[in-house]
């Protein structure tokens, strides 16, 4: 087979085997922000995890190299071959700098992520100028300089309301959401519309909040079979079970 390939001129790229050829989503990045977003992820990370090896052009004499075997650059992350080169990370992911975003009175999280969402972003914070320095122009660029990147977004976030940042960034179609404190998230309208809570009877406790089962079926809905156990309440019966029973 290669060397069919090779005679003809073809490569083995984007076949079955391929990592980038597993990757799916939707196809019309122009329907929402969010659609945009998971379309962007997908691109970039296709265009990762795209095959850059010429091991098969290398040809072996008597067990010493006699052709090809340039020099490769692995083009995933990590220690996959030794001695590794400590980069155990997605760097966006581990950035200190990825975080909530601080307004002028919460917080905020937004994910720029294609080329005209950032430079939208910053024209709306009033830094244009931010998008044609070369280490943010580009998507390779960002992702080399992700931590300088991040950092100048607090300062932009940082000159207006949550509520006016959300009103802007839907305009502009940027993928953004409020930060709420932990009691907000009990009156979050979202969550609120779902039923993501409910209240229950303890036998002993009395009445408590707790989250509603996730999984909806029609015919068989969850309930809550049981309440949750005082501290020591399964103590005899897992005595029991070690052979410990009194």
């Amino acid at each position: 087979l290669i060397r069919g390939l090779a005679r003809v001129g073809l490569d083995s790229i984007a076949a079955c085997g391929d990592v980038n050829r597993n990757v799916m989503a939707a196809p019309n990045p122009e329907r929402s922000a969010a659609h945009a977003a998971v379309y962007e992820h997908a691109r970039a990370f296709s265009e990762f995890a795209l095959p850059r090896t010429r091991a098969y052009h290398e040809i072996w004499i008597d067990g010493e190299l006699a052709h090809g075997g340039e020099p490769e650059v692995e083009p995933i992350y990590g220690e996959t071959y030794l001695p590794g080169n400590g980069k155990l990370a997605y760097t966006r992911s581990v950035n200190p700098n990825r975080r909530p975003y601080p307004t002028t009175d919460g917080f905020i999280g937004l994910v720029p992520y294609s080329d005209q969402q950032w430079e939208k972003f910053f024209e709306i914070g009033g830094l244009p100028e931010v998008f044609k320095d070369p280490r943010f122009s580009t998507y390779a660029a960002r992702t080399e300089n992700t931590g300088a990147l991040y950092a100048l977004i607090e300062d932009v976030t940082a000159t207006r309301s949550t509520d006016e940042w959300l009103e802007l960034l839907d305009k502009a179609n940027i993928p953004a959401m409020r930060y709420n404190t932990l009691a907000e998230v009990l009156t979050d309208a979202h969550l609120v519309a779902t039923g993501f809570f409910q209240e229950a009877e303890h036998p002993d406790a009395g009445r408590y909040r707790t989250m509603k089962h996730p999984v909806h079926f029609a015919d068989t809905p969850a309930n809550l079979h049981l309440p949750p156990p005082r501290p020591g309440a399964d103590n005899e019966m897992i005595l029991e079970s070690l052979g410990l029973g009194v």
